[in-house]
């Protein structure tokens, strides 16, 4: 069986990217991408089946990226999101954690990305070392 993902990223060679690094994992199948998270939005909500995940870039043209993971929650709170973001700053930590995203993984670092999906289709959360500290924090405040 293979874990569908969607990857919602602005940047064209990071999206390209990151499609062909998921995509050389047996069992993971990117199923879709976008550049904007009303594209993103559209996109699964025409879907006849959600993804397994998706992961979405933070800062975004239009809609940002924790906009987008609290509306893909509301509409499929099951659905697994995971933040892909280059800013490790609490303000981002806590608004991503807010908004009902499983993970927060830091660009970059291709095979983290791959243990993140892993950790989270598991059931479990995922954040990169240099926020693990503030998603924490935010899990207590909330």
């Amino acid at each position: 069986m293979a874990y569908a993902i969607y990857l919602v990223e602005d940047q064209d060679l990071m999206r390209s990217s990151m499609r062909t690094y998921l995509s050389s994992e047996e069992d993971f199948e990117v199923v879709g991408t976008a550049d904007s998270g009303e594209a993103a939005l559209n996109d699964l909500t025409e879907a006849s089946a959600p993804p397994d995940v998706v992961l979405v870039d933070v800062a975004l043209p239009g809609m940002s990226g924790i906009e987008l993971v609290h509306r893909l929650r509301e509409a499929h709170p099951d659905l697994v999101c995971l933040i892909l973001s280059g800013h490790a700053e609490e303000a981002y930590v806590e608004a991503a954690h807010g908004a009902g995203a499983q993970g927060y993984v830091m660009k970059g670092k291709p095979n983290e990305y791959i243990r993140a999906i892993r950790a989270t289709l598991a059931g479990d959360s995922y954040r990169s070392e240099t926020v693990a500290s503030m998603w924490d924090n935010a899990q207590t405040t909330s």
